[in-house]
């Protein structure tokens, strides 16, 4: 059996100053109950401009907005079994 390498990046989902969850989007997604589509799109550089001018415009403070945060490529081997 020859094995193959995946990459997966890690996130870290936050809200403020508080830790939500950690690991791929597909886990974080699972963990928060929110679409893998959302939690992609907060990985985005648009999302965090948003959150910068949503911060700039208000004269309150926010219970926080939603931040992704790039941790780490983890590398991931793939066993393939030999058909034979």
């Amino acid at each position: 059996m020859q094995g193959k390498h995946k990459s997966q990046r890690h996130y870290s989902l936050y809200k403020g100053d508080l830790h939500l969850a950690s690991g791929t989007i597909s886990q974080i997604a699972a963990a928060t109950g929110k679409s893998r589509a959302f939690i992609y799109w907060l990985t985005c550089p648009i999302a965090k401009r948003r959150v910068v001018e949503r911060e700039a415009k208000t004269r309150r403070p926010t219970r926080g907005n939603l931040i992704m945060v790039f941790e780490a490529v983890l590398q991931v081997e793939k066993m393939e079994a030999n058909h034979k």
